[in-house]
């Protein structure tokens, strides 16, 4: 089973500056201040860039998440559910120590495998 994760991920913070040309619908910031992107991903090459992600390796609920379930290409991040042995390998990329940010708002745009029925 694999699904393609088209995401482009942006963090955006309210701060006096020009706005950022974005055709994403964000909410009016508030008074007196413009969005200005501050982070953000295309997923450009053919791994995912360590500088920005982080993919843990361990045990998760009934699984373990882990690298091999990763895989970067043409503007895409695919997360893929594998078995391994007697595991099931899934992924988790978080930005976890590479970029933290409490204020703002974040954009996806994120694609699912289709269930089938």
């Amino acid at each position: 089973m694999r699904s393609l994760l088209p995401i482009l991920l942006l963090g955006l913070l309210a701060v006096r500056a020009q706005p950022a040309e974005l055709n994403d619908q964000l909410p009016t910031a508030p008074g007196g201040k413009t969005w200005k992107l501050v982070w953000h991903d295309e997923f450009e090459g053919t791994k995912l860039d360590e500088s920005k992600w982080d993919v843990p390796n361990n045990r998760r609920r009934d699984g373990w998440w882990s690298p091999k379930a990763v895989s970067v290409s043409n503007g895409y991040l695919a997360i893929s559910t594998l078995k391994h042995g007697d595991r099931y390998l899934d992924a988790c990329v978080r930005t976890r120590g590479k970029f933290e940010h409490a204020h703002g708002y974040y954009v996806a745009r994120i694609k699912l495998q289709e269930q089938p029925g």
